[in-house]
Order: C-alpha cells, then sequence, then structure tokens
C-alpha cells in the first residue's frame, strides 16, 4: 500500500488526484494508513480514541475506484496538528498498537512531514490522503 498526503483546496480538488495520485510540493509518501492517525488524533486533539473508531466516516472518503481512494483528514485534527509539540505526540502515538514496530525515526520524519502539510492548509485548505496500491 502507498499512501501520499497532500493538501487540497477542497474534496473537489482532491477528487481530481484519484487516478494518478497527488503531485506537487505539498505531499509527503509514507507507508502510515490515514485510520492509524486516530490514535494519534485522539491525545492531539483530545477527544476519546472510541468515539473517533467507532465513527463510520473516520476518516472521510472522498472518492474511490479502482484499488484507489482519496480520505480527508479530519479538520480538527489538522488545525490542532498543525502547532502541536511533535515530540510528546511521537511519544505517545509510539505507545499505540498502530505503529507498533515501526521505525521511530521514520515515524518522526513522517510527523513533522505531516505537520508542514497541516501548516500550509490552514486556515482554509485541508489536508488528505490518496492511498493506493
Amino acid at each position: 500500500m502507498i499512501t501520499i498526503y497532500f493538501v487540497a483546496d477542497d474534496d473537489h480538488a482532491a477528487k481530481a488526484a484519484l487516478g494518478q495520485g497527488p503531485s506537487g510540493e505539498e505531499t509527503t509518501e509514507s507507508e502510515v494508513d490515514p485510520v492509524a492517525l486516530a490514535s494519534l488524533d485522539a491525545p492531539v486533539t483530545g477527544r476519546e480514541l472510541d468515539d473517533l473508531l467507532s465513527d463510520d466516516d473516520y476518516p472521510r472518503t472522498v472518492a474511490e475506484a479502482e484499488g484507489r481512494s482519496v480520505v480527508a483528514l479530519d479538520t480538527t485534527f489538522v488545525r490542532t496538528f498543525a502547532s502541536a509539540d511533535l515530540d510528546a505526540a511521537l511519544e505517545v502515538w509510539l505507545e499505540s498498537e498502530d505503529v507498533e514496530g515501526a521505525d521511530p525515526d521514520e515515524l518522526s520524519d513522517f510527523l513533522s512531514e505531516l505537520q508542514q502539510l497541516c501548516v500550509a492548509a490552514a486556515p482554509e485548505r485541508e489536508v488528505y490522503c490518496w492511498v493506493g496500491a
């Protein structure tokens, strides 16, 4: 599975990435599944993990076809994570089963790149994730 996180103006613009995947400067490729971000979202935003995981629309699917999909990261998470303490976020996230066995340095790099996308998205754009094979 390939995941590419990217910034887009809105769902319509994000859907355009479905076919070939997003491109441009405001992208970062990772092996982190967007569903695994729930275990990061909860401590960053203060929401309950069970509430996030029980929401059938988390993360929200914007488009899908032929084994590819585009999902929107939660707006509250994006806005909050833009100014989050990365070291504290990483420390909490490493305790999660969602990233068990992952390289802490790679996760740290991913969080830094994701935070840059969140900063770039504020205040009016959103962060999305393209998932493909």
